[in-house]
């Protein structure tokens, strides 16, 4: 099944959060709103972070991909931990 999952973010500052939109494939909605509570930016509070959880059709969730791969700050990608360590010392 696939989902359409609205999630409470952060890392935008102090005590400030939005609501992304994910896009999901799960056996079931809870299933979709556990994995969706420890995506990376999610808030970490508890399962409250996890605003609805709808289920859609493949294709809403294929675009619903492409919608993500084009929001930067959803396609997060982890430096290395030696690029981390290298700005570190720059800074």
């Amino acid at each position: 099944m696939f989902f359409k999952v609205v999630v409470e973010c952060g890392h935008v500052g102090a005590g400030k959060s939005f609501e992304a939109v994910r896009y999901w494939e799960a056996k079931n909605a809870s299933h979709a709103l556990c994995s969706a509570s420890s995506l990376p930016r999610a808030k970490k509070k508890n399962l409250t972070v996890v605003k609805s959880v709808v289920p859609i059709s493949r294709r809403e969730y294929d675009l619903g991909l492409q919608e993500e791969a084009s929001n930067p700050y959803l396609t997060w990608i982890p430096r290395p931990f030696e690029a981390r360590q290298a700005a570190r010392r720059a800074s």
